[in-house]
């Protein structure tokens, strides 16, 4: 048996001053951040940069985990200190100094020094500890969000930061492709010096905008026993005792796992099926595009089809994506249709990331009781912060298997989260229901 949920009220954007504003600077946040995803794209930006640098299939597989991973992994670290606050924001404006000054090597060394080590421990320590500081900060993110976002209005709200910030992340992918060019007068390293510092400007932005939130004070729930042993108590219980929230955590892990391989995509397609590298900045854009629609559309399928039903729509996809990737090396060699296979494929995983990221992050929010919320979402966080390291294990996969192996397994997950997803509801849905029947 799941404890209750206390809700928040549903009021509208037009009733409540406070939550207009809330809700508008909480989605030019997001806009921001959007941009920054797509400055430092770890699937392709990052990895192209490294692929300048080396072919080791290990370290071009990292860049995804690392990024997604190093935010999730340390927020079960921070929960017991998230839940005896009564404000979060202040956590989160504490941990901003630092994120801040951690991109000033990403930008320096490139303009610095052409030296290959140098460039690739600058990178890889750069999506390996920024992460991680960004991560300390993310459960009060999150913490915040639920506060000033009532739960119907959430999947909307992700979706909103997420569609404008498409809009602006076009301009983004704009100025990649001018700066990457081969008549771009800037040469590599120092066109990526380029796109790095315009990310930590953006970045800047971001952070200033969360800080303008008007946060609630509210009641701390405190854990009644303090330590490590008392949290792993919590933990097995979460995990044993509220079905609900363990088979959304298991569902989200299968499809983490799956969505991990994305890194390599780029690099299957120049390996096995000559695609020029040059044309990283036209998946680029088929991303942005495509997913700027998929969230746009996202956040009004939340609202009449419900969370589920999108997470579901996210995982059915990633079937067809890892499908196509799995008898690609069936289809396609002698062929000439390498580019466009490969473009329906990125557009296929925008819809799927697009559609699974609104799904899976309203449900985070929405499956905890509120006050073991901090607790359920830095469990939760972590955990798929551990699965995503995991798949730093694609690269061994691939030297081992080979790339038919590594999607055939992506394939496989996809399918179990697939499965596991159809058992998910939304419990701020169903409470909706009931009180629409009473009313």
């Amino acid at each position: 048996m799941r404890p209750a949920v206390t809700n928040l009220s549903d009021n509208s954007l037009s009733e409540d001053k406070d939550l207009r504003w809330n809700y508008r600077i909480g989605v030019v946040n997001g806009v921001a951040f959007r941009v920054v995803d797509t400055l430092v794209n770890p699937s392709l930006v990052m990895v192209v940069f490294l692929s300048h640098l080396t072919d080791n299939p290990i370290l071009l597989g990292m860049p995804m985990a690392l990024w997604s991973g190093g935010f999730m992994i340390a927020q079960l670290a921070t929960t017991n200190y998230v839940r005896g606050l009564t404000r979060a924001l202040p956590m989160y404006k504490a941990v901003s100094i630092f994120r801040a000054v951690m991109w000033l090597p990403l930008v320096a060394v490139p303009v610095l020094t052409d030296d290959p080590a140098a460039l690739i421990v600058t990178a890889v320590l750069f999506l390996v500890l920024y992460p991680i500081v960004w991560g300390v900060s993310g459960l009060a993110f999150y913490e915040v969000v639920s506060k000033v976002i009532p739960p119907r209005l959430r999947a909307p709200f992700f979706s909103w930061r997420m569609a404008l910030g498409g809009l602006f992340a076009l301009g983004a992918s704009a100025f990649i492709e001018r700066v990457l060019a081969p008549e771009s007068p800037l040469g590599f390293p120092r066109n990526y010096a380029l796109i790095f510092a315009a990310a930590a400007i953006v970045t800047l932005l971001g952070l200033q905008t969360f800080h303008m939130l008007r946060e609630p004070e509210s009641e701390a729930h405190p854990p009644e026993r303090h330590g490590l042993r008392a949290s792993l108590a919590e933990v097995r219980a979460a995990l044993r005792e509220d079905r609900l929230f363990a088979r959304f955590v298991w569902a989200r892990v299968a499809l983490l796992l799956a969505a991990g391989t994305a890194p390599l995509i780029i690099v299957y397609g120049q390996s096995s099926f000559g695609l020029p590298l040059n044309t990283a900045p036209l998946f680029l854009m088929a991303d942005t595009l495509v997913g700027l629609v998929t969230v746009a559309a996202s956040g009004w399928l939340s609202l009449r089809l419900g969370n589920r039903w999108l997470a579901l729509i996210s995982a059915g996809l990633g079937l067809a994506v890892f499908g196509l990737l799995a008898a690609a090396g069936t289809i396609l060699p002698g062929s000439t249709l390498a580019l466009p296979y490969f473009l329906v494929i990125f557009i296929l995983l925008a819809v799927m990331n697009g559609t699974g990221n609104i799904s899976f992050s309203a449900l985070n929010l929405n499956i905890p009781p509120v006050e073991q919320r901090p607790l359920y979402v830095g469990l939760s966080n972590t955990i798929f912060g551990m699965a995503s390291y995991l798949s730093l294990v694609q690269g061994v996969i691939v030297a081992l298997a080979g790339y038919g192996a590594l999607f055939g397994l992506a394939a496989l997950l996809t399918g179990v989260g697939l499965w596991l997803t159809f058992g998910l509801y939304d419990p701020t849905e169903r409470r909706e229901a009931r009180r629409g029947r009473a009313g």
